[in-house]
């Protein structure tokens, strides 16, 4: 049996129906390769600024304290996380009472998430927000925590809110609200405070009429309300963009039994507690979370201070 060749082997005929001899070749162009390098995707960025890393396919420059963001070259679309300064925590005691009371957890400060922005050449200022101070010894609330920012593109947080006390008893709105602190002669009994603005935190919990302290609201969820002895627990935060770190805790209030001590929100809240103010009651550094409460009716220290801040800028890096 014999074959015929133009079904054996590819003719002229069957090459050219394949390509087309009339259409140009598949090969990338100069205008693909504009396209992909600085057309639809804008252009990959070169940028100085914080500290950088590089994981998954994004460039990260983190900030834990204010500085610039240099943009060489710019276009493509950057994500922001920015993160403010947990509020402070509220005071309980006062001095020469024979009453007790006890302060509120500060609120995390506010997180605010950008996503897909353009940004183009040029210096951008970046601030990061300190925590909140107590007010002082003996029954004052805690202070704000302060704003973040990055310039230019609408990116400000604003600071966690501070913890009630014992002679200020409701929470202050901030970023997440801060817990109501209050005292049982009276009795004065504080509320937790919303987020102002809205989207960026939680509110904080209630001051219970048994004499302890609501928590401070989270970036994630809001605060409890006080139980019986146990301080209401901070609201938990977030973790951006599921990178494995949680940011922005609520701080709890204080407990009104001698025995308690009540766990800050997850993400850097700082601690709930019955007498002195232990550096477990501050927020830790650089994630936002709000301070604890102290009931603070023997040794009259203020509560916990606030988190400071931090701003986060990715961007494809390949």
């Amino acid at each position: 049996m014999s074959f015929r060749q133009d079904r054996t082997n590819p003719s002229t005929a069957i090459s050219n129906w394949k390509g087309r001899s009339d259409t140009p070749k598949a090969w990338p162009s100069t205008q693909v390769g504009t396209w992909m390098n600085g057309g639809l995707f804008g252009g990959q960025i070169e940028a100085t600024g914080g500290t950088i890393t590089d994981a998954d396919g994004y460039r990260y420059h983190t900030f834990n304290s204010s500085t610039d963001f240099v943009v060489a070259s710019g276009g493509d679309l950057v994500d922001i996380m920015c993160l403010s300064g947990g509020g402070g925590g509220g005071g309980g005691g006062w001095s020469g009472s024979s009453s007790s009371g006890c302060g509120g957890g500060g609120g995390a400060g506010g997180m605010l998430q950008v996503d897909a922005i353009s940004i183009a050449a040029g210096t951008y200022a970046v601030v990061v927000g300190a925590g909140g101070a107590w007010s002082g010894a003996g029954g004052y609330p805690g202070q704000a925590g302060g704003d973040s920012s990055v310039a230019t593109y609408a990116t400000t947080s604003n600071g966690g809110g501070g913890g009630g006390a014992y002679a200020n008893p409701n929470g202050f709105a901030g970023g997440s609200g801060g817990g109501g602190g209050g005292r049982n002669a009276g009795p004065m009994i504080g509320y937790g405070a919303s987020p102002t603005p809205a989207g960026q935190g939680y509110a904080g919990g209630n001051y219970s009429t048994v004499n302890a302290g609501g928590g401070g609201g989270g970036a994630g969820e809001a605060a409890e309300t006080s139980g019986w002895y146990d301080g209401g627990e901070g609201g938990d935060g977030l973790d951006w963009k599921s990178l494995g770190t949680t940011y922005g805790g609520g701080g709890s209030g204080a407990p009104s039994g001698t025995s308690y001590s009540t766990a800050g929100g997850a993400g850097g809240g700082g601690n709930g507690y019955y007498y002195v103010s232990p550096s477990q009651t501050n927020g830790d550094a650089n994630t936002g979370g709000g301070g604890g409460g102290v009931r603070e009716y023997i040794a009259l220290e203020g509560g916990g201070v606030g988190g400071s801040g931090k701003v986060i800028i990715r961007y494809p890096y390949v």
